[in-house]
């Protein structure tokens, strides 16, 4: 049976006029058999790789076997390599295969993605295959793809900047998200000075009209964060960290529902603020005069429309906001926030007190845990009134 299959596959391949799916299927049923013969694998991927490579089959079928030789090296570690040396040129040989050739070699253990050949993918013509080479590299990033990355993290940079203004919001997206995890992973070694670089990029895309991209740049601003968390020695480390902190305070305030989420769950994740940013987002009156000496962070924050005031009242936004998804957020990143500064944790629980009176079950849980982690940290202050609120409640 095992060799009628093979000789009726030869067959189909050698003569095109017949229907070259019922090769496929045959081909397909010795490849799933695990009793077939290591020998008859090899002959089906030969019979395979000939076709494709001459490309005179029509491109349905040529993408059908493209994809049945990419399951088969995923499954089959020993026929990997020669697959490998298959399918590789294909992705600058026919345009029409390239994106389900990058799909196939994306799910084989052992395909590297080197600078050249990212470079020339990430300029490629065909949107679906630059948009699937970014999602691959930031998988890659982030170890959700078997795929290996022969690059510094230099060039990654320099690709996912040129792909960060693309034409399409979601490839601008992805790119963007990609240089968030490199600025997140300690081992790619971003150096204060490229994350300041990133931080002004993000801070551009921030009034960016399109959802995916608003929520991939607050994402790169928090990420930025973590670099300068790793750098506290910098003479810029609190101005920045507050710079930080007042655009997220300004995208806390956006129209959009999914942006306000993230930018207080980001908020959050700014551990070096100063007490009087903290304040001021517990206000929405202007505590006295502040400012940023830095003067090329203020030049900065001026030219991406950040007045410095912006972050006024953020969190009482935030608390009083008519989505519960925001309000978890918001209360969420309050709570944590208290352990910075006795004196916000002490002006926070007039916010936190009303939100244990919330219509939702999950916001007061969730303030109840904020309320415990304050306790946990010696910053819970109860005074009378807040005794009062409790009782005039249990009434």
């Amino acid at each position: 049976m095992e060799a009628h299959l093979l000789e009726r596959v030869n067959l189909h391949l050698e003569n095109l006029s017949l229907t070259c799916f019922d090769a496929l299927a045959s081909a397909g049923a010795l490849l799933a058999n695990p009793k077939s013969s290591d020998s008859t694998r090899r002959a089906v991927v030969e019979s395979l790789s000939r076709l494709v490579f001459l490309g005179n089959a029509d491109c349905p079928f040529l993408r059908c076997a493209v994809k049945l030789l990419g399951g088969l090296a995923a499954q089959h570690s020993a026929l990997a390599p020669s697959i490998l040396q298959l399918l590789v040129p294909l992705l600058t040989g026919n345009k029409a295969l390239a994106v389900d050739v990058l799909a196939s070699l994306s799910s084989i253990d052992g395909f590297l993605l080197d600078y050249n050949l990212l470079l020339l993918l990430a300029s490629s013509p065909v949107v679906s295959l630059r948009s699937m080479a970014v999602r691959l590299l930031v998988s890659s990033l982030d170890g959700d793809k078997p795929i290996t990355v022969v690059m510094n993290s230099h060039s990654m940079i320099q690709v996912l900047l040129g792909l960060a203004d693309d034409i399409y919001p979601l490839i601008r997206a992805n790119a963007v998200d990609g240089l968030a995890s490199l600025c997140r992973q300690t081992r790619f070694g971003v150096s204060l000075q490229i994350a300041k670089c990133l931080y002004d990029c993000a801070a551009s895309l921030l009034h960016n009209e399109n959802e995916l991209v608003k929520l991939s740049a607050i994402r790169l601003i928090s990420s930025c964060g973590e670099v300068l968390e790793r750098n506290k020695a910098d003479t810029c480390y609190r101005e920045l960290m507050d710079a930080i902190f007042l655009q997220l305070c300004v995208m806390a305030r956006d129209m959009n529902m999914k942006v306000r989420v993230e930018a207080f769950s980001s908020l959050q994740k700014v551990q070096g603020v100063s007490e009087t940013m903290l304040l001021q987002s517990l206000s929405k009156k202007i505590l006295g005069t502040q400012s940023i000496q830095n003067p090329l962070i203020e030049h900065n924050l001026r030219n991406f429309k950040f007045p410095f005031s912006s972050s006024a009242g953020a969190f009482v936004h935030g608390i009083e906001d008519e989505f519960h998804e925001v309000r978890l957020a918001a209360c969420k990143s309050l709570g944590t926030l208290t352990i910075l500064s006795v004196q916000f944790a002490a002006a926070a629980m007039d916010l936190l007190m009303d939100l244990l009176n919330d219509d939702a079950i999950v916001i007061r849980l969730q303030c109840l845990e904020a309320l415990y982690q304050m306790a946990t940290n010696d910053q819970l202050v109860i005074l009378k009134k807040h005794m009062d609120m409790v009782r005039s409640r249990s009434l």
